[in-house]
């Protein structure tokens, strides 16, 4: 079939089918490449996606899957019809099998994850236009059933095959449209979230000012570049506490204040002491995947939290204010001025 002409998939090819042109952008699309198709109908895979959307690392990519979550609860849809959690199983250099997190996606799924990337990058902006053009392609579809259905009946009138896949087209794409107006204004809410990230950020400068005299014995501890591990950075707070308090710091108060203070997730829960979406939408904290293989010899990934040195000067001034304040992290009293 020619990739530049879309026909009803029911046409045996003894009737006239309706066409719809396809631009050459449309036709070397890496989405209709990458689709795929199994009993429960067509999917595109969340790893397989990544790169096209220029994304380089998981993690930021699974930003953009969340937010596209919250667009299909907040328009009232069934989340797991579009964006569903799976596992990729691949493979390694040394022949090792390794699970990985996924995400399955059906096209307007796919296309939500796409309108909520940057759409700075081009990647991003290309994957926007694609399902621009699909939404043309459904106004023509619009088009082209109305007037089939309005015009009288002739012996040149369209067979009902071509109508059934009209129809079909427009259910398919129905909620395109629609879409675009709410992403907009989306991105509009984001841009005026970073302004206020911006102002906020002043704040902090202007509160660090403040503040400056009690950490300044820890200024030092700033000037290092690369990643901190937690445990690193409890260790150089509890021999500053020592040296300038003669207070000990047990290593669980530090990662309980981490947690108090946004940093780390806390308790009996799968992400203890990862992430949490505060101190990675500020560059404050990242991810470091590391491999290891199971007993059954099985490759799997562990996670583990790293300071940046904005997040540790942060996070110190913080805690040496509490420490000088009030002589221990823990968080003070109702009451406790």
């Amino acid at each position: 079939m020619d990739n530049s002409t879309l026909f009803d998939p029911e046409d045996d090819g003894r009737g006239v089918g309706t066409e719809l042109q396809i631009s050459p952008a449309m036709a070397a699309s890496p989405f209709d490449a990458l689709r795929q198709v199994d009993e429960e109908g067509e999917f595109w895979s969340g790893r397989d996606v990544m790169p096209h959307l220029d994304y380089e690392q998981w993690r930021r990519f699974v930003d953009s899957i969340e937010r596209a979550m919250a667009a299909l609860r907040n328009s009232g849809e069934i989340v797991q019809d579009h964006i569903a959690a799976s596992g990729k199983i691949t493979k390694n250099a040394r022949g090792h099998r390794r699970i990985l997190d996924d995400f399955r996606l059906s096209r307007h799924g796919a296309f939500l994850v796409a309108m909520n990337g940057d759409p700075r990058k081009p990647a991003i902006a290309n994957a926007q236009a694609y399902f621009a053009q699909q939404t043309r392609k459904q106004e023509l579809a619009e088009q082209a059933l109305a007037d089939a259905i309005d015009a009288p009946p002739s012996a040149d009138l369209v067979n009902l095959r071509d109508v059934r896949a009209l129809k079909q087209f427009h259910e398919m794409f129905g909620a395109a449209l629609a879409r675009i107006d709410e992403q907009a204004e989306q991105i509009q809410r984001e841009q005026t979230g970073r302004m206020i990230e911006a102002a906020g950020r002043q704040a902090a400068e202007e509160e660090i000012a403040i503040i400056g005299p009690k950490a300044a014995a820890a200024d030092h501890h700033r000037a290092a570049d690369g990643l901190m591990t937690l445990s690193d950075f409890a260790n150089k707070l509890n021999a500053w506490s020592v040296q300038n308090l003669g207070i000990k710091i047990k290593h669980k108060d530090v990662f309980d204040f981490l947690g108090e203070i946004g940093f780390i997730c806390r308790g009996n829960t799968v992400r203890n002491n990862r992430p949490k979406s505060f101190a990675t939408d500020r560059d404050f904290i990242r991810e470091k995947e590391t491999e290891y293989e199971d007993k059954n010899g099985v490759l799997r990934i562990s996670y583990s939290s790293r300071l940046t040195p904005p997040g540790d000067g942060w996070a110190w001034d913080r805690a040496v204010t509490r420490l000088n304040d009030f002589g221990s992290l823990r968080k003070p009293m109702d009451g406790v001025a």
